[in-house]
């Protein structure tokens, strides 16, 4: 089976997941970009060996489940922030395959961060949106799903708020109280919110 451009594969070993960004059949090789973790830019993997770990059914095609806000839905703001993004990507994402060659993303890179006067890992992160996304200039959208509310406080005293302890501990921990946070902020304006600097040691 032939491995299918802008489509993502997972591997069922190591759960590790690629978009293929262009195939390169002369040279045996593909260029993927990796879903969540690892290589945050292309990077190339062997052609004739991802199709036999196909065939093998080690490595199969996701079915992906995306969908996007339509414009005419969406906030003027997230619009005009995502129209940015692209502006400054989309003369060089478009230049396929070119574009997949490292020497040439890492010149990108930098020219564009000295000509938006940005640091090279913001424009390094619109292209890792832009490719891993599918392509789609809907993918530079800010990702708000896995964000909580703004100004919206959790208020289960019932449980542990916070992320689960990876060891286990007899220290369970505790939820702060507005009590707590009175004590805080104090501390924080006593101590640390002074010119002259005091320290809490």
């Amino acid at each position: 089976m032939p491995l299918l451009v802008n489509a993502v594969y997972i591997n069922k070993t190591t759960f590790e997941e690629f978009r293929v960004l262009c195939l390169f059949p002369q040279e045996d090789r593909v260029a993927v970009i990796t879903i969540r973790k690892g290589s945050p830019l292309p990077h190339y993997l062997c052609l004739s060996n991802l199709e036999a770990d196909i065939s093998t059914g080690l490595i199969h095609e996701k079915i992906e489940n995306y969908s996007y806000v339509l414009p005419d839905k969406m906030n003027p703001i997230h619009i005009n922030s995502m129209d940015e993004k692209w502006e400054m990507i989309r003369s060089f994402v478009l230049k396929e395959p070119d574009c997949f060659i490292k020497k040439n993303w890492s010149s990108f890179i930098s020219t564009a961060a000295k000509d938006n006067n940005l640091h090279r890992m913001i424009i390094q992160r619109y292209l890792y949106q832009y490719w891993a996304g599918g392509r789609n200039k809907y993918a530079l959208l800010s990702d708000f799903r896995n964000t909580g509310r703004s100004k919206k406080r959790k208020i289960d005293p019932s449980k542990k708020l916070g992320h689960p302890r990876i060891y286990q501990s007899d220290n369970i921990g505790m939820n702060i109280s507005d009590v707590e946070k009175v004590h805080i902020r104090t501390i924080i304006n006593n101590y640390y919110n002074k010119d002259s600097k005091h320290t809490l040691s």
